[in-house]
């Protein structure tokens, strides 16, 4: 069974997960965008004569390298968090259904 201070906690972990959810997600965003403007400005740094050698070296990169491990890093920072906010929902769901079972055998 779950406690009325259980769901407290989780209650309280939802209100304040809202504005790291939030931040977390922007962040993936803005690396999502930040990836592909590394990608353009290494694509058009290079004197390779063909375009998949272009391609190949703005890949290569160090700074798109960069860009894409921030990328990978914002991913899985808003899915843990996302993650989390789930747990808490699926606590207070069970709390509820326990709740409405036990009134209904009175």
């Amino acid at each position: 069974m779950i406690s009325d201070a259980q769901v407290e906690r989780h209650l309280s972990a939802l209100r304040d997960i809202g504005d790291r959810c939030a931040e977390a997600r922007a962040e993936y965003e803005f690396a999502t965008d930040m990836a592909k403007t590394v990608y353009a400005s290494e694509y058009l740094k290079s004197d390779a004569p063909r375009t998949a050698d272009k391609e190949a070296e703005a890949l290569a990169s160090e700074k798109y390298q960069n860009a894409i491990t921030r990328k990978r890093d914002a991913m899985i920072a808003s899915e843990k968090l996302r993650h989390e906010r789930a747990w808490h929902e699926r606590v207070i769901d069970a709390w509820q259904t326990f709740s409405a079972n036990s009134r209904g055998k009175i």
